[in-house]
């Protein structure tokens, strides 16, 4: 699986937990930043983290989920599990 198709697959992610109405004018890029989307509180970040762990069938660690800053960290970490 490419950085693309994990990129496509967070961002259908991101759209369900954010509970995104304009799902064509949403965009999320690998630079995007997390900050950048203010629905993007600490309870969106667990239920984000936890269908990436669900959808790919491995778990972050605590340190992990702490770290990620970017929709790059977050695609580099599934990259090395997967």
């Amino acid at each position: 699986m490419s950085s693309s198709d994990i990129e496509k697959s967070l961002k259908e992610i991101v759209i369900d937990v954010l509970d995104i109405e304009d799902i064509d004018g949403f965009n999320l890029y690998e630079d995007s930043k997390i900050d950048d989307f203010p629905e993007w509180d600490s309870l969106a970040h667990i239920n984000i983290i936890t269908q990436i762990e669900s959808i790919y069938g491995f778990r972050f660690s605590l340190d992990e989920v702490e770290s990620f800053n970017s929709i790059k960290d977050i695609i580099k970490s599934i990259c090395s599990k997967i």
